[in-house]
C-alpha cells in the first residue's frame, strides 16, 4: 500500500487533484442556465425589434427570474429581500406576458 501513497501527507495521488477542484470557486450559474439566459437575451432583443411585446416581456421576466437565482446563490443575507422581490416580479411578468399574448 505504501507504494501508492503520495509523498505529501500520505494521501492517494487522486485525492490531491480532488482537493484542488473542491477549492476552486464554483460558478453561481450552471452552464445550462447561462445558455438559457443568453438565448432569452437574444429573443428579448428580437421581440423588441419586431414589436412582439408579449415575447419581449416573457423573456425579460425569465431574465429577471434568473437574476433572482443568481442573487439567492450568493448567500448574502442583505440581498435576500431583493432576491425575493425579483422572484415575484419575474413570475408576475411571465404570467402577464401569457395573458397579454392571448388578448
Amino acid at each position: 500500500m505504501s507504494t501508492f501513497r503520495s509523498a505529501r501527507n500520505g494521501k492517494l495521488p487522486g485525492e490531491e487533484i480532488l482537493e484542488k477542484n473542491r477549492k476552486q470557486k464554483k460558478s453561481l450559474l450552471k452552464s445550462g442556465e447561462k445558455s438559457g439566459i443568453l438565448l432569452a437575451t437574444a429573443l428579448f432583443c428580437y421581440g423588441i425589434i419586431s414589436w412582439d411585446i408579449p415575447m419581449a416581456l416573457f423573456m425579460f421576466g425569465f431574465m429577471v427570474f434568473y437574476i433572482h437565482v443568481w442573487l439567492d446563490r450568493t448567500g448574502r443575507e442583505k440581498l435576500h429581500t431583493l432576491s425575493n422581490v425579483l422572484k415575484g416580479f419575474g413570475i408576475t411578468l411571465l404570467i402577464g406576458a401569457v395573458v397579454i399574448a392571448f388578448l
